[in-house]
């Protein structure tokens, strides 16, 4: 099974360029998520009913999704 969006070497620069832009779209939503919940951390406690254990949690269950689907999209 190919993916749609496969970097190929004789694939035009406009595609190659369009992969390049979803990556690092996808590394600036992932990081902004990661930066958010830590900067708000006190407001995401009360929100969930949380303590400060869980949230850690959830930041790294943040980093470990995206690393899983890094590792499996390619």
């Amino acid at each position: 099974m190919e993916f749609p969006i496969v970097c190929k070497k004789n694939q035009p620069k406009a595609k190659r360029s369009v992969l390049a832009f979803y990556v690092y779209f996808n590394y600036f939503v992932w990081g902004s998520s990661i930066i958010l919940v830590s900067q708000f951390h006190s407001w995401f406690m009360e929100l969930w009913h949380t303590d400060l254990k869980r949230i850690s949690i959830v930041i790294s269950m943040l980093g470990l999704g995206h690393l899983i689907t890094v590792l499996l999209a390619g």
